[in-house]
């Protein structure tokens, strides 16, 4: 197994579409130290180092109908493109292309997504892909880093 260090960054756009629906934008920098392998073998210890952007689009829709707030239950529809680039990267720049349609709940700060993934992945060889299929949690939260007006 490679073993993996990826520091990251993102930033978030949501777009209220009337009371119901939300489209969200995440554009993610990841900072990939990756170790080596050599002759198929994982050289412990020695890593590369290249760089990956995620765009991700983001659909949901309350199945309610009512407005979005801190205990909705929702549909989520998600498109997601991984590219790579820096200098170890030649041939397809592509990582993955990424699918999902998942049930969330939120819970004030906490969000918690359950829900099938479809993932793309085209291999270091020409014309190899993977297409994997399988079930997805995702659990996420929101840290309040500002006090509420009036407190001390």
């Amino acid at each position: 197994m490679i073993n993996e260090r990826r520091p990251w960054g993102q930033i978030v756009f949501n777009f209220p579409i009337g009371k119901d629906w939300k489209f969200q934008q995440r554009v993610r920098y990841d900072a990939r130290f990756k170790e080596k392998v050599q002759n198929g073998e994982v050289m412990d210890g020695h890593y590369g180092f290249n760089h990956r952007i995620r765009y991700m689009i983001n659909l949901r829709k309350t199945i309610d109908g009512k407005p979005f707030n801190q205990h909705s239950t929702f549909l989520s529809v998600n498109n997601e493109v991984l590219v790579n680039f820096g200098k170890e990267i030649s041939g397809n720049h592509l990582d993955q292309y990424r699918a999902s349609l998942f049930l969330g709940k939120n819970y004030k700060n906490t969000t918690i997504q359950l829900g099938y993934m479809y993932r793309f992945s085209p291999q270091k060889t020409l014309n190899n892909y993977k297409h994997y299929h399988g079930l997805t949690l995702w659990i996420s939260q929101n840290y309040k880093f500002k006090k509420p007006k009036g407190s001390i």
